[in-house]
């Protein structure tokens, strides 16, 4: 009968002691960020942990040009965590913030991890793997040029040892870097307006300010054109556009002058063309004889030569007048014209007293 009341004593005894062998307790095993990288697949990142993947901590991420959207993409977070005689662990989280390197501020963002798997353990609890990958945060949202710094720590909620647990880094937390570039609008230089037909230099394939890249469409050096620059891929750049203007050839209008008769007067042909081209005439005015005077336009003007003929008629008849009708002209009062007489006028210049009928060499 002792022998069978020591055995369930023993029972009794031992599993008293193995209940309170372990203390209750909760924590983490190891904890990983998970991100995207130029829209690359998910990576994990050691945070607490030493594993074959890329330590986070320490870590320079990259550059990346302002308001890419899948430049550096927060997926999620991994936290494998234990749990012992009875302490549970109930959620879980991983917190981050961005700031310019040096300077932290702002608040932590809090995103959940949820609960993925578990199997027991040997403290009287579990090992649990807590687990979410499908986030799509753009961390690059919002940022201007400059350098930035990512921190990050994550946290769970246990029933002992005061509610929380943390894997900061020792409360320093992990902290990895990265560089946004500004993004650069191309600038050229302005290309001078060119007459159509006139040599087109290449447009650079370097702009001012460094971007490589290529034009669109091809010159063309007979109409005005809008040429778009396009940046080679891999530089934070936007595309930007450059009109060239091509006048067109014009030719100088003119007025055309009226016949002359010889020895009239012959005024100053305009240094101004009807449509507005201005430059000069050459030879210079002759009023003896009929002329072709060429107009040449100022250089820098897209315009051709024209010529202007000035007809001057020699067959100059001369005509007197014939105030009294009868036949017979003053001398003293004449008209030069090359075609039509004259109305009052005749071509006789011999009358003695134009203002009498009777004064005339008929009447001698």
């Amino acid at each position: 009968m002792l022998l069978k009341l020591r055995i369930p004593l023993f029972i009794f005894l031992f599993g008293i002691c193995a209940t309170n062998f372990y203390a209750q307790s909760a924590g983490f095993n190891a904890t990983f960020i998970v991100l995207s990288i130029n829209n690359g697949s998910n990576t994990y990142y050691d945070l607490n942990a030493t594993t074959g993947n890329p330590d986070f901590n320490g870590n320079n991420l990259g550059s990346f040009c302002q308001g890419l959207t899948t430049g550096i993409v927060f997926k999620g977070a991994e936290h494998n965590v234990y749990k012992c005689d009875g302490c549970d662990l109930s959620s879980t989280r991983v917190y981050y913030r961005i700031y310019p390197t040096g300077s932290p501020s702002g608040s932590f963002v809090s995103n959940t991890i949820g609960y993925s798997s578990g199997f027991n353990n040997g403290c009287g609890g579990q090992d649990q793997q807590w687990s979410n990958t499908g986030y799509s945060t753009n961390l690059l949202s919002g940022l201007t040029g400059g350098n930035y710094t990512i921190e990050v720590y994550s946290d769970a909620t246990i029933s002992c040892s005061g509610g929380t647990t943390y894997a900061s880094n020792g409360g320093s937390n992990y902290k990895a870097t990265f560089t946004v570039n500004p993004i650069l609008t191309p600038t050229f230089t302005p290309v001078a307006p060119i007459c159509s037909g006139e040599t087109l230099l290449a447009l650079p394939t370097t702009s001012n300010n460094g971007v490589i890249g290529t034009w669109s469409p091809t010159l063309n050096n007979s109409v005005t054109t809008t040429y778009t620059f396009t940046p080679n891929a891999g530089q934070c750049a936007t595309s930007t556009t450059l009109e060239i203007i091509v006048n067109p050839i014009l030719t100088p209008i003119f007025t055309p002058v009226a016949p002359i008769c010889s020895g009239s007067m012959l005024s100053a042909l305009p240094t101004t063309s009807n449509n507005g081209i201005m430059g000069t005439w050459s030879p210079g005015l002759n009023n003896t004889a009929t002329t072709t005077y060429t107009f040449t336009p100022t250089p820098g003007r897209c315009a051709v030569s024209t010529t202007l003929t000035i007809v001057v008629d020699t067959n100059v008849i001369t005509y007197y007048a014939d105030n009294d009708e009868d036949g017979y002209g003053n001398i003293s009062v004449s008209q030069s014209v090359c075609s039509g007489q004259p109305t009052g006028y005749v071509t006789n210049n011999t009358d003695c007293d134009d203002s009498n009928f009777d004064a005339n060499p008929n009447h001698v």
